[in-house]
Formats: C-alpha cells, structure tokens, sequence
C-alpha cells in the first residue's frame, strides 16, 4: 500500500489517541489543552501579535524549543515590540545579546531588529501586517500558500527553508510545519521515502487534517509533541515517536510502522 492509498487522518486520530492517553496522568484536561495551543493561529492577531510569532519562530529555528520557551519573556522583553526594535542599534544589540537571562544570538537578534524594520515599511505601505499577508494569501489555495512563502522568504531575515513554513503554520494556515521531528515520523510510517521530501510532507500533512476533520495546527502540535523530548504546554515529559530509544510499545501506530531500527520500549 502506497502512501497515497493509506488513509493519513485515521493514522493521525491514532497518533493522537496515544498522545492523550500519555499525557493524561499530568494533564487531566489534556483535549482542553490542545486546544488552547491550536488556538493561539490565526491571521486576525494585532501587528504586535504577528511580529511576536515571527520573532519566536527566529529563535526557535534550529534551537530545541523547550530552550527557546522557556526564554520567551525575556526575548519579547527585548524584541516584541516592532515599534521600539525597529531603533535599535549595535548597542543595543550588544545589551541584548550580553543578557545573561536571553538566548544570547547575536545574528537572530540582528535578524529580528531587520524584520522590524521591515513590518514597519509593511504597515506603512499596506496599512498592517496582517492585511498584507491577507492579500497574498487570497483564498488560501496551494499556489497562492507557495506565493505567500517565496515573498516571506524575500523580505524577512532568517525566514527559509523550514522556518517560514513554521511561521505560516503558527499563523494557521494550510501548511504544516515539515521540521525534523514531522520527517521523521513521516518516515517512519512510510509517508514520505526520504526526510528531504518537504514539500510532499505538507501534502501529506493537508491530507491528514481534512481526513481528520482536524485543523492543520491542531495536526502539527500533536505530531510535534509526539516525537519531541518534551513538550511542557501538554505536561509531557517524554515523547513517544522519539529519535533514539522511541517507546513503541505505547505507539498507536506501531502496526504501520516501517522503522528498521532497535526496537524502543
């Protein structure tokens, strides 16, 4: 059976199924909890909200993101503010980076006072932000989705490869995030043939939210959790789908599984 033929929402309630049942013990509302997460998209978020996701997505580009969570308030201390960040200058960079309480990156913090300089020239020009994604977006089909990327990758700073595709799932739209941790579950299931493949992953990703009836947000945070060390928003202190050691005995989706590996607990 082909990738095509394999019914990716039933694969995806399974997957989902496995992690509830593994969060349950810490977080007894965990159905409440998934929700809440997927509810933080959306394209109707403030300028200030959409730069906020921008920024966060900068530092959590190529960072394990309970790292990068954990620092959130004080990076938005720093640069959540597009109106104030827009000023800053190389001395104001060294402050930032020299705080001992920050993520001390010198070119993300670079990239994130050129990206407010840009969503500034972006509500002058187009009123806010949020209207500018809008008109690329048009009615969200594919092409249009892959119009909006290449001009995102074209006016902002560290926004390539897998990170724009972070940034317009976390503004929920019909595109999944094809970060290692997807892949490789991706992989594993035998949905994709290689872990480069990155544009059939987000194929497989809208798939698998519309056979869900599930958005595509709610599909990334669940599989992102799934094969993550830790995901402290679920109260989860271990993955299932995990890199080395994953615990298939408690995998719902064990049957499909193609991995060769060494066999996890």
């Amino acid at each position: 059976m082909t990738a095509r033929d394999t019914n990716v929402g039933d694969i995806f309630r399974a997957i989902e199924r496995s992690l509830i049942e593994e969060c349950r013990t810490s977080q007894p509302d965990i159905e409440a909890t998934i929700e809440r997460e997927v509810g933080r998209a959306g394209l109707d978020d403030s300028d200030d909200a959409l730069f906020q996701k921008l920024v966060m997505v900068v530092f959590y580009s190529g960072f394990k993101a309970a790292t990068v969570t954990a620092k959130r308030e004080t990076i938005l201390k720093h640069l959540g503010d597009w109106r104030v960040a827009r000023e800053y200058g190389p001395g104001d960079v060294d402050r930032i980076v020299d705080d001992s309480a920050m993520i001390g990156h010198r070119r993300k913090v670079e990239a994130c006072i050129a990206n407010a300089k840009t969503v500034a020239a972006i509500v002058t020009r187009c009123g806010s932000f949020s209207a500018y994604l809008r008109d690329r977006i048009g009615d969200g089909a594919l092409s249009d989705l892959l119009v909006l990327k290449e001009d995102l990758e074209a006016e902002f700073e560290y926004l390539g490869g897998i990170t724009v595709y972070h940034f317009m799932t976390d503004l929920g739209l019909n595109v999944l995030k094809p970060d290692r941790v997807i892949m490789r579950i991706f992989h594993r299931l035998r949905l994709v043939d290689d872990t480069n493949r990155y544009f059939r992953a987000i194929q497989i990703g809208q798939r698998m939210a519309s056979e869900a009836g599930a958005s595509m947000r709610r599909v990334d945070r669940v599989l992102v959790a799934y094969g993550q060390v830790e995901t402290e928003e679920f109260g989860l202190a271990k993955g299932i789908c995990l890199e080395e050691k994953p615990r298939c005995t408690r995998c719902g989706v064990r049957d499909q599984c193609g991995w060769r590996g060494e066999r996890g607990s």
